[in-house]
């Protein structure tokens, strides 16, 4: 006897594999224009990271797009600078600690252009620990540990920049094969991933990544053996120190979450959801790529009931 199921029974069964995921920060930088560390507002749960004034981080009228994350401009942009001692930011995940597990993945996706490099620079991002302070650290003008740091650097011309990662040293900072081009708006996902044993946590940067993106085939990686986290809790925007190598750019669309699939807006398409689909040897469904598929007849759907292509 054939059974019958719909996408939509298959899509709750599925569904229990990513119960336990959590969109963590979602921010369009829907604020008025003029400084994000505004001390008479309150935008969002962003605070002073440390306590340099040498440039304030802006909110500017310069939303991003990107097809397939933020079609449509939502909100504003944040401007980093290229001045000395700039004012850094960090945003809460959490009220409490993100504490290590092995195999658990955090994913921090923003929409980045960057508009020049006046000179060579440290780190823009990065996630922040605690270590084995106490996480009243995340509190304004804190200092929690810089840990899974994404920098800017010069390219090989006038005209691009490379990406480089680490785990939390400036020392050995791997740089992509792949120069960028500065005035191009890209999709950047920077993540943490605990891996099992010690000094080999995994910090990825994904350029441009798709659902479907071979999470084992980063766009770079980082190589040196610095500390693990035990502890995650916050991210930082950061500008230069004590000089202007830093660079310029526009960030927008922040979306921290453990979960890559959630990176994506999920939009079902009208009927798909609906569609009946028989129990035979042609209907299976499988984790691809650390996402849901259901696939009929060579078709694969995700539990959303869209088409994958």
């Amino acid at each position: 006897m054939k059974k019958i199921f719909t996408l939509v029974a298959a899509a709750l069964t599925a569904a229990s594999f990513s119960a336990n995921a959590e969109t963590l920060v979602s921010d369009n930088f829907e604020y008025p224009v003029g400084n994000l560390l505004n001390a008479e507002l309150t935008n969002g749960n962003w605070m002073h990271y440390n306590t340099q004034t040498g440039g304030l981080i802006q909110v500017v009228n310069s939303p991003l797009t990107k097809a397939g994350y933020q079609n449509t401009a939502v909100g504003g942009a944040v401007k980093l600078a290229a001045v000395a001692n700039g004012q850094d930011a960090m945003v809460k995940m959490a009220d409490k600690p993100i504490v290590a597990e092995t195999g658990k993945t955090l994913y921090a996706a923003f929409l980045m252009n960057v508009e020049s490099l006046p000179a060579a620079s440290t780190f823009s991002f990065s996630f922040l620990a605690p270590g084995t302070t106490s996480y009243t650290k995340f509190v304004d003008g804190g200092t929690p540990s810089e840990i899974g740091r994404m920098s800017i650097l010069t390219g090989t011309s006038e005209e691009t920049f490379v990406v480089g990662v680490s785990r939390n040293s400036n020392m050995s900072i791997a740089k992509a094969a792949q120069e960028l081009n500065f005035g191009e708006t890209y999709l950047v996902v920077l993540s943490y991933e605990w891996v099992e044993g010690t000094k080999n946590d995994a910090v990825k940067v994904f350029i441009n990544p798709t659902p479907n993106t071979d999470l084992s085939a980063p766009f770079v990686k980082a190589n040196d053996t610095g500390a693990d986290a035990t502890q995650i809790q916050a991210f930082e925007f950061r500008q230069p120190a004590a000089n202007a190598s830093g660079p310029n750019m526009l960030v927008d669309a922040l979306r921290i979450t453990d979960s890559w699939n959630d990176i994506f807006p999920q939009e079902p398409v009208t009927g798909v959801n609906d569609l009946n689909v028989e129990k035979t040897n042609s209907v299976c469904k499988y984790i691809e790529n650390g996402q849901v598929v259901i696939e009929k007849n060579g078709v694969k759907y995700n539990i959303a009931g869209q088409a994958i292509k």
